[in-house]
Parts: structure tokens; sequence; C-alpha cells
């Protein structure tokens, strides 16, 4: 038929260099309890599709965002070493403290912070010690969670 749509998902050399300038910013480098942990950048559409994703603090949102988390984590080893703490109960490191460290993703890769919408309810406290976080990094400066 004449009418028929047809989409190819077939990546060209051309394509394959659209998604590369069409990332959002650098990878940034974040500390994690001392460690240097590397995160890449996601190109515009996995970043909005992301976005689309952590609306609220429902079971759903805090799942995207742990996705978000492991996805663009660079390296094999830090995703068994942190999906490994996450099993852990005793382990500090939980939902918390990954929902906090992509928050600053999406601040540094959106150059802007972010703010829950008015009227939304607050993300629970963390049970675990505080972390602490470098005040307005600049785009050089890694992030620090300790």
């Amino acid at each position: 038929m004449a009418d028929d749509l047809t989409f190819s998902t077939a990546v060209s050399a051309e394509v394959a260099a659209d998604r590369k300038q069409a990332e959002v910013g650098p990878p940034i480098k974040v500390m994690i309890d001392g460690e240097e942990v590397w995160f890449n950048a996601p190109t515009s559409a996995q970043f909005a599709m992301m976005l689309t994703g952590i609306q609220g603090s429902t079971p759903e949102a805090v799942a995207a965002m742990i996705n978000f988390f492991f996805f663009l984590l660079r390296d094999e080893d830090k995703k068994r070493e942190f999906r490994s703490r996450l099993w852990h109960p005793e382990d500090p490191f939980d939902e918390v403290v990954v929902a906090r460290i992509g928050k600053a993703l999406i601040e540094r890769w959106s150059a802007r912070p972010t703010q829950s919408p008015s009227g939304s309810s607050s993300s629970p406290s963390p049970s675990g010690p505080a972390l602490t976080e470098q005040p307005q990094p600049t785009a050089s400066t890694p992030l620090s969670f300790e």
C-alpha cells in the first residue's frame, strides 16, 4: 500500500555521530564513599525518557532512578559492587543514596537544580549517615557522596 509508513532502526555512521552529539553533557566523575565512579552522559532522548520515569515518589519512580543509575554507570565491576550493596540491608548504600546521586547527575547535566513539584510529598529521609555533597560544583568538579 502506498500510504504505509516505513521506519528503520539500523544505525548508520551519520546517525551514530548525531547520537554522540545529542548527549546532554560530558561524562561525570562522582566520588562515592571515597572512590571515583564515572557516569556516561545520556543522549537527549535517554535523558527525556528518564525524566518522565522519575516523577513523584512511587515505587515505579524509584525503580526508574535505580535503572538510570545503573544504565549510565560506566564500570561493570562498580555495577556489580553497587548491586550487591543494595541487597545488603545493613549497608547504608540504598535507594535513597541512589536517588540523591541521580538527582545530582540530573542537575549537572541540565545545568540547573531540580525541584520537587509544589504540593508533592517529600522523599523519605535516609536511614543511614548523612551524605556530604559539594555545594554548586562547577562542570569540572566531581560530585562527592560520602
